[in-house]
């Protein structure tokens, strides 16, 4: 309810806050020098603010992922098929595809591209269905 919300919620404003505050200290806001665009001049910072919180933020996931796969097979007789739809599902759903974006910073390939376009954008789309189209009433 509201108050997990508000228990919880705080963590989406401190964390980011947290980065940004460990980026602008270690770069002491020289990172930003391109003339061109608004982006990190040294692989440092970049790696440091982007790729490290991403990395945490996918272990993470990948962690929930596997516990929960085990709670289910450990719990129910779930069928192949039923197991991999509840793995699809659940790895758009907590940032998997997030996987092609962090290869987007070692690779520069248009089909990566479109791949991480693509289900990023059915991140919602499966939002919607696990919560309201297939949801149990």
């Amino acid at each position: 309810g509201d108050s997990y919300l508000l228990k919880k919620g705080w963590l989406v404003i401190v964390i980011p806050s947290i980065i940004v505050a460990l980026t602008a200290g270690i770069s002491e806001l020289e990172a930003y020098d391109q003339d061109h665009m608004c982006w990190f001049s040294k692989p440092v910072y970049y790696y440091s603010s982007l790729i490290a919180p991403l990395t945490i933020m996918l272990l993470f996931n990948i962690t929930v992922l596997i516990s929960v796969t085990r709670s289910l097979t450990s719990t129910s007789d779930i069928g192949l098929l039923r197991l991999a739809r509840i793995i699809f599902t659940l790895s758009l759903l907590i940032g998997i595809t997030w996987v092609f974006g962090a290869m987007l910073s070692f690779v520069d390939h248009v089909a990566l591209q479109y791949v991480f376009a693509i289900l990023v954008s059915l991140q919602g789309f499966m939002v919607f269905s696990a919560n309201i189209l297939v949801a149990p009433d």
